[in-house]
């Protein structure tokens, strides 16, 4: 047996409550994706800048340690020659 559809005005208000919370839910995650993205944005941009700048003091440290290196090198050859032990 078919029943009728009986749509009473307080279904309907219900009806466009939901419709409202959900796109009023919808709403609020597309800011959210929206803030999110602009953030992992920001985080990538610095994320890069220290990387960078980490290199630049990496390959400072390396080039002062060779220096360091070659000039302790030096001293110990000059000292070798005074004590008469180098070629």
């Amino acid at each position: 047996m078919d029943r009728p559809n009986y749509s009473s005005p307080m279904g309907a208000v219900v009806g466009m409550d939901k419709y409202l919370d959900k796109h009023e839910i919808v709403s609020e995650l597309r800011s959210a994706l929206v803030r999110l993205e602009m953030e992992n944005s920001y985080l990538k941009e610095n994320h890069a800048k220290e990387l960078e700048q980490l290199r630049k003091d990496l390959e400072n440290r390396v080039k002062e340690a060779q220096d360091s290196n070659a000039m302790f090198g030096q001293g110990i050859s000059m000292i070798m020659q005074r004590m008469g032990v180098a070629e």
